[in-house]
């Protein structure tokens, strides 16, 4: 089967838009794309045309908890959620 390449987003890195580790990516119902990084412990938002809209997530601490377990640990497996705004 032949495919043709149609476009790309993100670049590797670690500033907005660009990921280490690349571990998911999934469509909501208005075409956004969701991209869960791994390495990162964030998820990134693009609209369908690859504009960057949002991202969330950090390793680190989550408010209120003790433990120093990150907010996202290795996101990636957790479908997106088209509610999230």
């Amino acid at each position: 089967m032949e495919q043709d390449f149609i476009t790309q987003f993100g670049s590797g890195g670690e500033d907005p838009g660009q990921f280490r580790f690349l571990s998911a990516v999934a469509l909501d119902r208005d075409e956004n794309v969701y991209a869960s990084d791994e390495w990162l412990n964030r998820i990134t938002v693009f609209d369908k045309d690859g504009e960057l809209l949002r991202t969330w997530g950090e390793a680190g601490r989550a408010q209120g908890n003790s433990t120093g377990r990150p907010e996202w640990r290795r996101p990636g497996r957790e479908p997106a959620d088209s509610q999230r705004q």
